[in-house]
């Protein structure tokens, strides 16, 4: 049964990211890109990643003898280039961001959080950990003289990049071989939208870290290991896993994957101590988190009845395209208690719901769908190219209004198309060779577009999961380049 399961999930995932690749590329009027430029940038993408993969198939002995100092080369690759886009091409906090870093500034350097920063926490609570785990590193750094957090924040954003990228190359290691591990590294650094959010450290990047670790540590699970290391990788993940979800609840749709992977395995001891271990480790985070808030800064009582709920994104997600509404939330905001802003969030969706009916409901998640899948540029026009720290030749390519903002969208769209176009080449090897060890991935995949169309639209939130897109591209083209002829192509 669970073979079944699996096999149809993969006609599923390719009919789906298939469609996706082909919208994204020809029809798609959610982003006014050129489809001359996309194209021929995509395939200019897929010549640079099919030379990246011969010269690692070139040095496979190398890659084999020593992984260590060969990764190490490729982490000093990108520090080096993570120190240039510092200096060269870093933004300020703006948006949401910013209201994060000057509360976590403001009580760093005062002790307390005023308005309208503190009313900003208290209707966005999601925002709550980042800013406490932000103002606990500016503490650290300002006992000690240094009071350059900008930068503190950013060695911290780095730092969890960095180990994105290391735990995608365990779980490809894992998954495939060391050949598509290297391969993978460079999937994730070729995305250029991402190295934009270098200085930009908020729950986007800071969390991106935390899907490829838990299918890591899953693996690892299945692997016939000591009882003690299982006992000890559990723990380790809960507390991870429980941390990376306060940080960001879409964290959660890696954790259903593992479950359901679990379920149909049959591993159900192990599920059981999952479930237990990452339950755990979320509500402990969350009762540190919140008692060192209430305890400083907040009101709880104030806090619950402020707090925008839920159901009000998820109503949010159902105007328009689907994308954040200022609207929306002042009409909540409006009301004075916790019960009569859920009651007001219940009604809009409701209305909305009716207005819409079945099939105009369905021709809507269409537009919402490409509203979040139809870019590869990760919002980064409205956020990290906004307000840039330095004014230099970059600006013609980060900012809005630059000269080659049109060149710059082509090569990150088109590589994108190869990122959407690897997924499907996964879904579709998966089901025809009947192997089921790149199950995980996709599903998070899967479970990311099944999220987005209930709740806000937006690319900024492909960027939480970008490291299971390079897991899964990088997949697929191993084996892709692996075939030397049309016919082992075809049938694969």
């Amino acid at each position: 049964m669970a073979f079944f399961i699996r096999q149809i999930f993969f006609a599923v995932c390719f009919i789906r990211y298939g469609y996706t690749t082909v919208r994204v590329l020809f029809f798609n009027n959610s982003f006014d890109y050129s489809f001359t430029a996309t194209f021929f940038a995509a395939a200019g993408w897929f010549c640079i990643v099919y030379g990246v993969f011969r010269l690692i198939d070139f040095k496979r002995e190398l890659l084999d003898t020593k992984p260590l100092i060969c990764l190490a080369a490729f982490f000093v690759l990108i520090t080096v280039s993570q120190l240039i886009i510092w200096f060269v091409c870093g933004c300020y906090p703006t948006r949401d961001f910013y209201n994060v870093y000057i509360s976590a500034y403001n009580y760093t350097i005062s002790g307390q959080i005023v308005d309208p920063y503190l009313d900003y926490l208290y209707k966005f609570p999601n925002n709550l950990p980042i800013t406490v785990v932000l103002q606990f590193l500016f503490r650290v750094f300002y006992r000690f003289g240094i009071t350059n957090f900008p930068a503190v924040g950013t060695l911290f954003n780095v730092v969890c990049i960095d180990l994105s990228y290391l735990f995608v190359f365990l779980c490809v290691d894992k998954l495939k071989g060391r050949r598509a591990a290297f391969l993978s590294l460079f999937m994730l650094f070729f995305n250029l939208p991402l190295q934009t959010y270098l200085t930009y450290y908020y729950t986007d990047t800071t969390t991106m870290l935390y899907p490829p670790m838990l299918i890591y540590f899953c693996i690892l699970l299945k692997e016939k290991t000591g009882k003690y290391f299982r006992r000890a990788i559990i723990v380790l993940l809960g507390i991870v896993t429980g941390f990376g979800m306060q940080l960001k609840l879409s964290v959660a749709i890696s954790v259903i994957a593992v479950v359901i992977d679990m379920m149909l395995n049959a591993d159900f001891k192990k599920l059981i101590s999952v479930v237990a271990a990452v339950a755990i480790g979320f509500n402990l985070w969350g009762a540190l988190f919140d008692g060192f808030v209430y305890s400083t800064v907040m009101d709880k009582n104030l806090a619950d009845d402020k707090a925008t709920p839920f159901i009000a994104w998820i109503a949010m997600g159902l105007q328009g395209d689907g994308t954040h509404s200022a609207d929306d939330n002042h009409y909540i905001w409006s009301f004075e208690t916790k019960e009569e802003k859920i009651s007001a969030a219940e009604n809009l969706l409701k209305a909305r719901l009716k207005e819409y009916g079945v099939v105009g409901y369905f021709s809507f998640l269409q537009k919402k769908h490409l509203r979040s899948f139809g870019s590869g540029l990760l919002d980064i026009y409205r956020i990290t190219g906004e307000y840039p720290m330095h004014e230099n030749f970059t600006n013609q390519f980060l900012c809005p209004g630059g000269k080659y903002v049109p060149f710059f969208e082509s090569i990150s769209q088109g590589y994108y198309l190869l990122l959407l176009a690897g997924v499907t080449v996964l879904s579709a090897i998966s089901f025809r060779k009947k192997d089921h060890r790149w199950f995980m991935p996709l599903l998070c995949l899967f479970g990311l577009m099944l999220f987005l169309l209930l709740w806000e639209a937006g690319p900024r939130y492909l960027l939480n999961y970008m490291a299971i897109f390079s897991i899964s591209a990088a997949i697929a083209y191993d084996n892709l380049f692996s075939y030397r002829t049309i016919r082992e192509i075809t049938n694969i």
